[in-house]
């Protein structure tokens, strides 16, 4: 049964990486050269935040600092019920160069869409309240605005000044990230919006229904919506936003707890699409590789411990039983040793492995060099833990966070 079900998991995963592939040599990967526009459009930057005090202000500064005619850039600040200094700091800081909103704690969403209310630009960018812009990001950014289908912009997400071994691991976690968005652009495929300076069609925004104050994941949501609507979401080649990743596993784990749930909640609401030809490759190839990617989190425990663990402890067990004694004459006779080796592996599980593996690497190692990521011996580090041993760890987060869903229990913003 285990055989029969790592056949299906094999099959499954071959035709999502295949298709990605074949995405590539078609369309190719590089950076496209900066664009320009004739005239920058008004652009309303809204900045939510909760007790930020730590932060805002190097937020609000990254963003007045930008490379954008001042007379065309509006930033809102809304504090969303900070019972800190937040809101204090803007307006002591930057007077009247940034309009300040207060709301009693509502979340996120709710706290987005009040700047919505306020902001008169024809274009909105959202920014959350740890994340900071490079100074040429916006101007990068709105000149991907091509087409009046083209409802939002992604940016290039970094995380910032990672120091900490779990934070490189998430910046290369988040490079890979941008690469296969990249990549899910082509096809228009994109299924999330991140909070970290996405860029939207005010006008998009107000015609669908703005931001869904119900969801855990409202980037995620609008990003769906967006797609039903039938207007396309572009990843952008340059426009790079560092943001503040998780220092500790506990952070790591409520974060991922989070967004698998939301996942969970947004795929159920928009599962009509799944298969639907009225929505081309976001239906018949994106919804599929979503529910996939949420239910592989059982099928990677079951054979990390049926092929990896159960292994090594079968052999530890026989080495105690054996009291510890080991011939060393065994390990001399190589005929021995190469005839077990032909006869009895599995060639069939070591070559979906290898293939897998082999294509894992070649993303992650191309991700970097599209991204202008050096890759020295030091950064090999965090990438070969990322390989072997993240995604255990975020498919036993995600297996809990789907059984803790199914017992209904709720989860705040």
């Amino acid at each position: 049964m285990l055989d029969i079900l790592f056949g299906v998991f094999y099959f499954i995963l071959l035709y999502l990486t295949v298709f990605l592939m074949i995405t590539l040599v078609v369309e190719g990967d590089s950076r496209g050269k900066p664009k320009k526009m004739k005239e920058w459009p008004l652009v309303s930057v809204i900045i939510p935040a909760f007790n930020e005090s730590a932060t805002i202000n190097r937020v609000v500064k990254s963003v007045l600092n930008l490379d954008y005619p001042k007379e065309k850039l509006e930033v809102i600040v809304v504090d969303d019920g900070s019972t800190d200094n937040t809101s204090k700091i803007v307006e002591k800081t930057y007077g009247s160069a940034v309009r300040v909103l207060k709301q009693q704690r509502k979340g996120k969403a709710a706290a987005l869409n009040l700047g919505l209310d306020h902001a008169e630009g024809n274009f909105v960018a959202c920014l959350d309240a740890d994340s900071y812009v490079s100074q040429s990001s916006l101007k990068h950014m709105i000149a991907n605005f091509s087409s009046a289908d083209i409802a939002a912009i992604t940016p290039i997400m970094r995380v910032y000044n990672p120091k900490t071994f779990l934070e490189k691991i998430q910046q290369v976690e988040y490079l890979l990230a941008v690469y296969m968005k990249k990549l899910l652009s082509h096809i228009n495929s994109i299924n999330v919006t991140p909070g970290p300076f996405s860029i939207y069609r005010a006008d998009v925004l107000n015609r669908i229904g703005r931001f869904d104050e119900n969801s855990l994941v409202e980037d995620q949501e609008i990003a769906y919506r967006i797609q039903k609507n039938n207007y396309r979401i572009v990843q952008s080649d340059r426009g790079d936003v560092y943001t503040a990743a998780p220092k500790t596993l506990r952070d790591l784990y409520l974060q991922r707890k989070r967004w698998c749930k939301g996942s969970w909640l947004t795929f159920k609401k928009y599962s009509p699409i799944m298969l639907d030809k009225t929505y081309g490759d976001f239906g018949f190839y994106l919804m599929p590789n979503v529910l996939f990617g949420l239910i592989s989190c059982f099928f990677m425990l079951v054979f990390f411990s049926a092929y990896v663990m159960s292994p090594v402890l079968e052999s530890v067990r026989h080495i105690y039983m054996a009291g510890l004694y080991i011939n060393p004459g065994y390990y001399l006779n190589m005929g021995e040793i190469v005839s077990n080796f032909v006869f009895f592996t599995d060639f069939y599980r070591l070559f979906v492995l290898w293939t897998f593996a082999t294509m894992t690497i070649f993303m992650v190692l191309r991700s970097h060099k599209v991204m202008s990521e050096k890759i020295g011996l030091v950064e090999t580090i965090p990438i070969a833990a990322f390989l072997f041993f993240y995604y255990i760890f975020i498919s036993f987060v995600n297996l809990l966070s789907t059984a803790d869903l199914l017992v209904n229990k709720r989860h705040r913003w």
